[in-house]
């Protein structure tokens, strides 16, 4: 009975990671597209880092099947190690790499997902519109949805890079460690059942290739050794989140020496930290606050770019001159300007 239920269950894994590959990953709706009859349809974008994931998965199960026929043949191991194996390299690649790795580098998508999640999060939470228009809907003059914030005018993907070491990894950033490894909630809004196929499968995977009493394909030394693998599984599960996390902590040590830079008067110095930080997590690159750190910056050195006029709009609709700064957000629009000025303005 227990080997009909493990043959059950690798006929699921298998079945999932077919789903996977044909579903999408991470899906964004980017815009709206007019149809027939005065309808419209959503278009949608997925980051670049989807299909390199994909093609893993399907090169790490061929070479396990591979390696497993083989090494079967010779006698020396069963089909449980490689399948085992596998099922660990998948899980730790697309439950931990995928997410941190999309967040973080795939930074015109990341940030368009996290800026459609703050929209929401304005609208529903305790504070937000849809609340306060049931509070004030019944006093004299007031609108039906008292409209608090509905597009925040400070944007962040992700909470900025703090860390600087692995000893600043505290539970008391644990909401945060979550966020940089890029379960953040643009994320998990925005993830769709083919990356959760490829996830429960490769889970499945392991768990069916292990070895359980009444496996007849199995003896006790194969099972020792695999039941080992669970330890190295954990051990390799923070070994990857720490790599993870590497990038984010470069990122944290650029912006500290460009904080420093600054405060010395070293202008052009702070520039080049900048950069440095925003090649390593390329979606703070759309952050509101080093943009107009950015900004700040270059009026300070006499460069003339697009990021300064964003500072210069900033600046204007802080000091009340909302008309002038509304041109401003408008000449930004230009598809010349780069995106992450686009998507500010």
């Amino acid at each position: 009975m227990p080997g009909l239920v493990l043959r059950i269950a690798r006929v699921v894994a298998f079945a999932l990671f077919g789903v996977s590959l044909v579903f999408h990953w991470f899906h964004v709706p980017v815009g709206v597209q007019p149809k027939a009859h005065g309808a419209y349809s959503t278009i949608f974008e997925e980051p670049p880092s989807t299909l390199p994931f994909k093609l893993l998965l399907i090169v790490v199960l061929v070479s396990a099947w591979w390696l497993g026929r083989r090494l079967k043949r010779r006698g020396s191991v069963s089909w449980a190690t490689p399948m085992t194996v596998a099922g660990s390299i998948l899980f730790l690649g697309i439950g931990i790499v995928y997410p941190a790795f999309t967040m973080q580098r795939c930074a015109e998508v990341s940030a368009h997902a996290g800026w459609l999640q703050q929209q929401n999060f304005s609208l529903i939470v305790s504070v937000g519109d849809n609340f306060l228009g049931q509070e004030y809907f019944y006093e004299p003059g007031q609108p039906e949805v008292q409209v608090n914030e509905v597009l925040p005018r400070s944007f962040q993907a992700m909470p900025t890079p703090s860390v600087l070491s692995v000893a600043d990894l505290h539970l008391t950033k644990l909401q945060h460690m979550f966020i940089w490894l890029g379960l953040s909630p643009g994320f998990c809004q925005f993830v769709t059942w083919g990356w959760f196929s490829a996830a429960i499968g490769s889970l499945l995977l392991v768990i069916c290739f292990m070895p359980l009493k009444g496996n007849q394909r199995s003896g006790p030394g194969d099972r020792r050794s695999l039941y080992r693998l669970v330890g190295v599984f954990v051990f390799s599960g923070f070994a990857v989140c720490l790599a993870c996390l590497f990038p984010i902590m470069m990122a944290a040590q650029e912006l500290k020496r460009a904080e420093a830079s600054a405060n010395n008067g070293s202008y052009p110095e702070s520039l080049r930290h900048l950069d440095l930080a925003e090649k390593w997590v390329p979606v703070l690159s759309y952050h509101t606050d080093l943009l107009y750190q950015r900004g700040w910056l270059e009026e300070k050195v006499g460069l003339q770019s697009p990021i300064r006029e964003v500072y210069s709009a900033i600046r204007e609709e802080e000091e009340g001159f909302v008309d002038r700064a509304a041109q401003e957000y408008a000449a930004l629009l230009n598809p010349d300007n780069p995106k992450a000025v686009r998507a500010e303005a």
